[in-house]
């Protein structure tokens, strides 16, 4: 009885042995975690932005936002040489060094938050997209400040009425939009009556790279017989960053005058039969 247990526990570790013996190796890449680096580490390198306001083309416009005034609704948005955007965030959020990955073509804008082409008293403030685009690299390591002019994107109008207009014409009103030549489509008009003291009309012209553009101004009012009159006056040549201040008065022979501020040290004189 001895003797066959101690066979068969011979048998067993036979078996065991051819096992381990057949079992796969272990290779050294499976015991060691390989001290090379996946790829290279690339050094960031930063920008930081210098925004300024660029004065408006102007006789007179009353008080203008400040810089920090209009920096609390840019967006600056960074695209890379594929046209991908990077960075697309509101000025106020972004760190004074912001890292972007070195050796690549960028390009920068920075705007106010999308607003309608025609607007009462909120301006729109951008850098110059189309005809100074700014495009910068960036170098490993190191930081470049990057300055930013903000422009004022589009033309102001305001409207102001004499005491014997309001008299005479007391419904008087004003409608002013801009007209495109190129394409013939006129956008977002806005109003004026004799209550809107003081209220301007801005109007989206951005640097458009030559595009034309009219600044249409169309007066109403009714007559003595409760008939309706109308004068209309178009403005030639419009750009941004233009003021156009119109006083609307009451001349002999009913004649309304149009007495209008444009650019700088640049005074026009209009008078304008109402009713012609």
């Amino acid at each position: 009885m001895k003797s066959f247990l101690w066979g068969f526990a011979l048998l067993l570790f036979f078996i065991a042995c051819e096992k381990s013996n057949n079992a796969a190796p272990i290779t050294e890449t499976e015991d060691i975690i390989s001290e090379e680096p996946i790829g290279d580490v690339i050094e960031m390198g930063t920008i930081t932005l210098n925004p300024t306001i660029k004065d408006m083309i102007q006789v007179k416009t009353g008080k203008g936002p400040t810089l920090n005034e209009v920096l609390d609704n840019i967006i600056v948005v960074i695209k890379d040489s594929d046209n991908k955007i990077v960075v697309n965030n509101n000025y106020r959020n972004l760190p004074e060094f912001i890292e972007l990955v070195p050796n690549t073509n960028y390009r920068l804008t920075m705007q106010n938050k999308e607003m309608q082409p025609a607007r009462y008293d909120i301006p729109l403030y951008g850098s110059d997209v189309l005809s100074e685009p700014i495009f910068f690299d960036v170098v490993s390591g190191q930081n470049m400040v990057i300055d930013v002019v903000l422009k004022l994107l589009d033309v102001v109008v305001s409207i102001t009425f004499s005491e014997a207009i309001k008299i005479k014409y007391p419904d008087i009103s004003v409608e002013a939009y801009l007209f495109y030549v190129s394409n013939e489509t006129d956008y977002y008009p806005l109003s004026w009556n004799i209550l809107d003291v003081g209220r301007l009309g801005y109007f989206h012209v951005g640097y458009n790279g030559g595009i034309e553009a009219e600044l249409v101004v169309t007066i109403t009012a009714s007559n003595d017989l409760g008939v309706e009159i109308e004068t209309e006056k178009i403005y030639n040549n419009i750009t941004a960053n233009q003021y156009y201040s119109i006083s609307i008065e009451e001349a002999e022979d009913s004649l309304i005058s149009f007495n209008v501020t444009l650019s700088d040290e640049e005074v026009i004189n209009d008078t304008i039969t109402f009713p012609n």
